[in-house]
């Protein structure tokens, strides 16, 4: 699987009128798409205010195909918002754990530079780390990507705020002790409500 994340940098006060257009318009259509998994669309809450978008497909033509695809809807009915073009990055699904029973409300995504030998940190991850992770309350899914270029990305989701504050705080502290060697630089950590979520068999949340 290949997924597609875009952040857009937005005024706060568009924020509800551009997440109402996605969830009318453009979900609908991105869910028909050839080798569609999986779409969610989250508001971050960091220093700028996001749009947060991830497209997963089962592979990575597909995935590429959505680019121009979410290109061509948004130069259609977001001009008026005046957006700078968003920041687009692919990279393969090497885990993912979603509990479809769950509600997604609160997503965590964490940016990793510099990272080395992503296939050992795959084996620690899966063998360590996600157990611990999967039997956390409130865990909804999880994902684990390799972006390329010595970027690794994970993206979590959970119930609450407090679960994914919980939760961030013993992961990061595993990445300390168990990766170190390979994860050399503190993340990038984007955090926000989930606004919508998608799957194959349809809307999950919100």
């Amino acid at each position: 699987m290949h997924v597609v994340i875009r952040r857009y940098t937005i005024k706060p006060q568009d924020a509800d009128e551009i997440v109402g257009l996605i969830r009318e318009s453009f979900a609908p259509l991105i869910s028909k798409s050839r080798g569609f998994v999986s779409y969610g669309v989250a508001q971050g809450s960091t220093s700028t205010t996001e749009i947060v978008t991830t497209s997963t497909f089962n592979d990575r033509t597909d995935s590429e195909a959505s680019v121009k695809l979410a290109a061509d809807w948004a130069r259609e009915h977001l001009a008026k918002f005046a957006l700078s073009p968003p920041q687009v990055t692919i990279g393969e699904v090497l885990i993912r754990h979603m509990k479809e029973h769950i509600p997604a409300n609160f997503g965590v995504m964490r940016i990793y530079t510099g990272v080395s030998d992503v296939d050992e940190i795959n084996r620690r991850v899966s063998a360590n780390l996600l157990p611990s992770l999967l039997a956390t309350p409130g865990l909804a899914s999880f994902l684990l990507i390799d972006a390329g270029a010595g970027k690794g990305i994970t993206m979590s989701t959970y119930t609450d705020r407090h679960a994914a504050e919980s939760a961030g705080l013993r992961t990061m502290k595993w990445v300390k002790e168990n990766l170190a060697d390979l994860v050399p630089n503190a993340p990038e950590v984007l955090v926000g409500d989930i606004k919508l979520r998608i799957v194959q068999a349809g809307v999950l949340a919100r």
